[in-house]
C-alpha cells in the first residue's frame, strides 16, 4: 500500500483525475487477479455466484469498499501528499473496531482502546507537525536554516578570540 501511495504523486501529476486513475489501477489489480483465479479454480461452477446475499457483498466489496476507498485515497495524495494519506490509514482498523461493538455487538477491550488513542494522538501530531511545516515555509523560515552559522569549511568550528589573537582548537598550527 504505501508503494502504491507514492507512486502515485508522479501520476497524478501526469494523469490527474483521480477517481480515473483509482479506476484503471483497480482494472489493473481485477485483471491480475482474474488471471490468478483461473489458475488456481479447475471447476467453471465454481464462478457462479448463487445467493443474491453474494452478489450484493461482491458488488458492496468492489464498488464501495474498493472504489470509492481507491478514489478518495487518491483524492487526498493530490490533495494533501502521501505521508497525510499514509498516516490515515490506520484509522481503518480503528473505525473497523467502532463498527464491530456498534453493529456486530463485539466486545470492547481495553486495550482495542489504548490502542485507538495512541493512533488518534499520532495522527494528530501528523497534522499538527505538518501545518508547522506549511506555516514555516510559508514564512520562509526554513529556506535558509544554517544561515547564521558561518561556513566551518573556511572558519573552523572550534576557535577562540582573545584581544585580537585567534586559536584554533584541533588544527596542527595555532597562532
Amino acid at each position: 500500500m504505501g508503494i502504491y501511495t507514492n507512486l502515485q504523486i508522479p501520476a497524478l501529476r501526469r494523469f490527474p483525475a483521480p477517481v480515473s486513475l483509482a479506476a484503471s489501477s483497480i482494472f489493473i489489480g481485477a485483471l491480475a487477479l482474474f488471471i490468478t483465479g483461473l489458475s488456481s479454480i479447475s471447476q467453471a461452477s465454481d464462478w457462479i455466484l448463487r445467493s443474491p446475499g453474494t452478489l450484493i457483498s461482491v458488488f458492496y466489496a468492489g464498488a464501495i469498499a474498493s472504489g470509492l476507498n481507491f478514489s478518495l485515497q487518491a483524492w487526498a495524495n493530490q490533495r494533501g501528499g502521501p505521508v497525510l494519506v499514509a498516516a490515515y490509514i490506520p484509522l481503518q482498523t480503528v473505525f473497523s473496531a467502532f463498527l464491530g461493538v456498534v453493529i456486530l455487538d463485539d466486545p470492547l477491550h481495553l486495550g482495542s482502546v489504548i490502542g485507538a488513542l495512541f493512533i488518534l494522538i499520532g495522527l494528530y501530531l501528523v497534522i499538527w507537525g505538518q501545518r508547522l511545516h506549511r506555516l514555516c515555509k510559508e514564512r520562509e523560515c526554513m529556506a535558509t536554516p544554517f544561515s547564521g552559522v558561518a561556513d566551518d569549511i573556511r572558519e573552523p568550528l572550534l576557535t577562540e578570540t582573545v584581544s585580537g589573537e585567534t586559536t584554533t582548537y584541533g588544527a596542527i598550527a595555532t597562532s
